[in-house]
């Protein structure tokens, strides 16, 4: 696993105890130290298979990327802390659709991860934004707003 965010967020925690409760290894990645250039590099040679990120981190990443690399290793796309736009997830379909899972992820410092929603190559996008959530008919979330109300977080565009 291959983390380009510092292990004092709490997006880490997760991160952290999905790896070590597994068996698995963490190799933090420091992207104010070291060249972004260099994280297509190490994800080859460590056979990571989960990258986590933030939607703007992941967009530079892939802005280094000369379409040649391969990274057959990786699993899962973990991104979050800001919106998913539709041109992330064409990014993802791009370089990394064929063999590996996009997920966005809601959550907050309380609660790390409350939604995930999980695409592949197939899925469709047919709004400007990834959703976070698919509604259930058996469990809703609801976000906690100003003065007491309270709104359905799952958003109205269909994936």
């Amino acid at each position: 696993m291959r983390l380009p965010r510092l292990l004092y967020f709490g997006a880490a925690v997760m991160d952290i105890f999905r790896a070590l409760l597994n068996g698995a290894a963490i190799f933090p990645f420091d992207i104010r130290r070291e060249r972004l250039t260099l994280l297509a590099g190490c994800m080859q040679r460590e056979r990571i298979t989960i990258y986590h990120s933030t939607p703007t981190v992941f967009r530079h990443f892939i802005g280094t990327l000369t379409g040649e690399q391969q990274f057959p290793a990786l699993r899962l796309i973990d991104l979050g802390g800001e919106l998913v736009t539709k041109q992330d997830f064409e990014l993802y379909r791009r370089h990394f659709g064929r063999h590996s899972l996009l997920v966005n992820g809601l959550g907050s410092t309380e609660l790390n991860v409350s939604l995930q929603y999980f695409m592949n190559g197939e899925s469709r996008s047919h709004g400007q934004s990834c959703p976070s959530a698919i509604q259930s008919r058996t469990r809703r979330s609801y976000c906690w707003v100003k003065w007491g109300r309270t709104r359905d977080c799952i958003g109205r565009e269909k994936w």
